[in-house]
């Protein structure tokens, strides 16, 4: 009975691995979805010059 969880033992060697590995894919997929998002018109408020 000391064991808490009978679920798989996580390779912590494989840790890093996994972390930079989602850290790429996150990039790609952010720089895709900026690619293709429409831009967005930017408003620019003139200011009138005081007489």
């Amino acid at each position: 009975m000391s064991r808490l969880l009978p679920g798989p033992k996580i390779e912590w060697r494989q840790l890093p691995l996994i972390v930079i590995s989602g850290l790429l894919i996150g990039a790609i997929f952010g720089g895709a979805i900026k690619a293709f998002a429409p831009e967005q018109a930017t408003v620019v408020a003139r200011v009138k010059p005081r007489p």
